[in-house]
């Protein structure tokens, strides 16, 4: 190791021009500086750098000025030409002048006031009375319809007469309506003694005065003698309101007696077959009696005095039974509804004496008892439990039959109420709620003393020892919207509102507590009630004072101005801040020192790009400074050594002991190295290095390059030589060759190398390949890509002049970290380890 050498040195603001680093002339982090072997260090935060394991003599060492901040200035040399000796520290420092933007942020907290702001609607108010059919919702009544029916009579009761074959006249309902142009249809029901539709009226529009009814179903059958009937008319508007009427009764009464009075001759003497001319009778009464439904039909049957009782006894039931018979048989009069009873010869309605008598007598009665309906009946009025709903939702009926509730105003923009009295009346509307949104202020306002937000303004604070004239803490603006047209009232006043239904307001807002009432009402009169609540503080729940601007942490940093692009990916950063802080650029923590300054270098990306550096104090503050950055392609770095020594020995003597031939003899030695990094054509980046000392044994140096051919990656391992300087700068091995030429082309599309280079090919199926090769490579992928991603096309050329071979080693584990290969004269670097 005593055999090689390092070379040290800064990069430093020399700001006086002196070429020394005064005490107040910070070293500058981020700078690129090269060996004329192709080896580059980038510098640390204090601007230090270092290269380690140099071969003596004449080594050159350059900064480059593309690495610097833009508008840089290299005081001292950009070059400096080093005898480097074994074993010992070269030193080489460069001075530079860099002009950067210093930004700066940080400020300590200020006291100022909260303001808080809480819009709150009042909840909506719903209350009525069923018995009235009345609802006020906010107040504003629910516009109900109205309607009704009854049928039109001359006397006291709701009572049809049916006659022989039907209604002696039409039933006539009276119907009134309210708000007639606003009705969408209607519909008269009318319903049989179990509830279940008898007949249905409908039409568009509002219905006329008077709708008249047959008494038949809609299925053409005829109301029941005897029967109670309920009768209600509903009606729908456009606006989605409905109506019921009162469910009514009707009854209905059969005026006469209907009866058949079958003689003698109907039937066979002696017998109780029916003639021709009775079955003709009982026919044509027939239709009278299809229409009668439920009513019972008596048939009773009748003798004279000839013969003895128990023969027309038994006579008289024959012949009822077969009227019966023919009634239920052939006319389809139900078997239920016939009621048959026999007299024999005990009820004449005649003389038995003659012969005309006793024809009179021998008879079969057919007879349909008259029904009248009976007041109580008709009076058992329809009756229902009363019931209200609002929005679906049942609400409680008190005994009075008042009710009262409220509904949640959010999301609500219109209150259906439906409700039904004990009458069967139903009324349904639905009442529209004006919108109403308050914008500002809303939340928490925190505002320094005189400072301000979009919604409030905090009213600076007095001078010590100056009295404040105004009660006024805080000014906010008042800002809300509703539907164009609407009347807005706040804390009751009228305040305008623009065409597109805005409104806006000043608040002086005084310490503590502030309440505001506001209203809301549509042409309609349908009203929203809300409320703010403004609380102004200056202190918070715990006592402490409100802070009204966060303390932001002090950081300072000096950063490349904003109109010039960069030349190099790596940039440089120093700056200062509070002790204890941690800052951050891009995400890249660096390190700050005791004293609170802190330096580093970062990658970035070529193109646009933010550069983001974040503080974060003890406390957890955060402060961030935000720089718009843009870096281009690097342009072409050179650097140049040609060293050469001439020379003429001579000598006396036994010259063979010092090495001479002859007496006298002429020598010539040099070396030529060459370093070349950039952007070519904007778009290949070329690598290249020369170095004729490389791959030969030196006459001057030949015992330190014994090893150099077996270096083949690597020139050392980083860690084999401990940097003495201790700084934190990079060292890269740029240009690495076995023989004196190294050349790199990368583009988008090819990749070119001379020199040395790892090969490994794994993408085929049946066999890999892995070594690290001496020579050239060629590689081509096309832009196109497969659905996956992967190009379309990937070729790989390469050409070597194998002079090592390729071991393989496969070790099986042992259980520790220890392992051993099967040759030990290994080129360093070239060892690949796949577990």
């Amino acid at each position: 190791i005593f055999d090689l050498s390092t070379i040290i040195g800064k990069v430093f603001q020399d700001a006086n021009r002196n070429g020394w680093q005064d005490p107040e002339e910070p070293g500058v982090p981020g700078a690129m500086l090269a060996l004329d072997d192709g080896t580059y260090a980038v510098t640390d935060e204090a601007g230090r750098y270092h290269f380690p394991a140099v071969k003596p003599g004449q080594r050159m060492v350059k900064i480059n000025r593309h690495s610097l901040p833009p508008g840089a200035e290299i005081v001292t040399d950009s070059s400096r030409v080093l005898w480097v000796s074994s074993g010992l520290i070269a030193r080489a420092n460069f001075g530079v002048l860099v002009k950067t933007d210093t930004a700066t942020i940080g400020r300590p907290a200020q006291p100022g006031l909260a303001v808080t702001a809480d819009a709150k609607e009042n909840p909506i108010e719903v209350l009525g009375s069923v018995e009235a059919l009345l609802a006020l919702v906010n107040g504003t009544r629910a516009p109900f319809p109205s309607s009704d029916v009854q049928m039109a009579v001359e006397g006291v009761d709701d009572i049809a007469q049916l006659g022989g074959s039907g209604l002696e006249a039409p039933i006539e309902f009276e119907v009134q309506v309210g708000r007639k142009p606003a009705v969408r249809r209607w519909t008269l029901t009318i319903l049989d003694e179990q509830g279940a539709p008898f007949r249905i009226f409908r039409g568009d529009g509002a219905p006329r005065g008077r709708i008249t009814w047959d008494g038949r179903s809609d299925a053409g059958e005829l109301v029941a003698a005897g029967g109670v009937y309920q009768y209600q008319l509903e009606l729908q508007y456009a606006d989605g309101s409905r109506g019921d009427s009162a469910r009514r009764s009707l009854g209905v009464n059969r005026s006469r007696r209907i009866s058949l009075r079958l003689k003698g001759d109907a039937f066979v003497s002696g017998k109780a077959d029916l003639s021709e001319k009775a079955k003709k009778a009982l026919d044509e009464a027939f239709a009278a009696l299809k229409d009668l439904r439920d009513e019972k039909v008596v048939v009773e049957g009748y003798t004279d005095s000839v013969g003895s009782p128990e023969f027309n006894r038994l006579l008289s039931r024959r012949r009822a039974e077969t009227a019966a018979a023919y009634l239920r048989d052939t006319l389809g009069v139900a078997a239920d509804r016939i009621v048959t009873t026999w007299y024999g010869p005990d009820r004449p309605i005649a003389s038995n004496e003659t012969e005309t008598g006793r024809a009179m007598n021998r008879r079969v009665e057919i007879s349909v008892q008259a029904r009248k309906v009976t007041r109580a009946r008709l009076r058992d009025h329809y009756r229902a439990p009363p019931a209200v709903e609002v929005n679906g939702t049942p609400v409680e009926v008190g005994r009075d039959g008042r009710f009262a509730v409220r509904i949640p105003p959010e999301g609500t923009d219109r209150v259906n109420v439906a409700m039904s009295d004990r009458e069967g009346r139903f009324v349904e509307a639905a009442v529209p709620i004006p919108r109403l949104s308050i914008t500002s202020p809303l939340g928490r306002h925190v505002l320094p003393f005189g400072g301000a937000d979009d919604s409030c303004r905090a009213e600076a604070r007095p001078a010590e020892g100056a009295r404040k004239t105004t009660g006024v803490a805080a000014t906010c603006r008042f800002r809300g919207s509703t539907e164009p047209g609407n009347f807005v009232e706040f804390n009751g006043a009228p305040i305008k509102t623009a065409a597109d239904g805005t409104f806006a307001a000043e608040l002086r807002l005084q310490m503590g507590d502030n309440v505001y009432g506001l209203l809301v009402r549509d042409r309609g009169g349908h009203t929203r009630i809300a409320s703010l609540e403004v609380a102004v503080a200056d202190r918070d729940e715990s006592g402490l004072v409100v802070i009204g601007e966060q303390a932001i942490p002090h950081l300072a940093i000096d950063l490349p101005a904003t109109d010039v692009a960069l030349t190099s990916r790596t940039l440089g950063l120093a700056g200062r801040t509070d002790p204890g802080s941690r800052v951050e650029v891009n995400g890249q923590r660096l390190e700050v020192g005791r004293d609170g300054g802190f330096g580093g270098v970062v990658d970035l990306p070529e193109g646009a790009s933010s550069l983001i550096v974040e503080v974060t104090d003890r406390e957890g503050r955060v402060g961030r400074i935000e720089r718009d950055i843009r870096v281009g392609p690097p342009p072409l770095f050179l650097m140049a050594l040609a060293d050469g020594a001439i020379g003429h020995l001579k000598g006396k003597g036994f010259v063979e002991a010092a090495g001479l031939d002859d007496e006298a003899r002429l020598f010539k030695e040099g070396r030529v190295a060459l370093y070349l990094k950039g952007t070519v054509a904007g778009k290949y980046l070329i690598t290249a290095g020369f170095d004729s000392d490389r791959g030969k044994t030196s006459s001057i140096f030949g015992d330190l390059d014994a090893d150099e051919t077996r270096r083949l990656l690597t020139n050392l391992d980083p860690d084999k030589v401990y940097p003495i300087y201790g700084d934190g700068g990079s060292v890269v091995y740029d240009v690495q060759s076995q023989g004196k030429l190294y050349l790199a082309l990368e583009g988008e599309t090819i990749k070119a190398l001379y020199g040395n280079y790892p090969l490994s090919l794994t993408d085929t199926e049946l066999m890999t390949y892995r070594r690290t090769l001496h020579g050239g490579r060629l590689a081509y992928e096309s832009l196109s890509r497969t659905r996956y991603g992967a190009p379309d096309t990937r070729v790989v050329l390469f050409e070597a002049e194998g002079q090592q071979t390729h071991v393989h080693d496969e070790l099986r584990a042992t259980g520790g970290s220890l392992y051993y290969l099967s040759q030990q004269n290994v080129v360093e670097g070239s060892e690949e380890v796949t577990l």
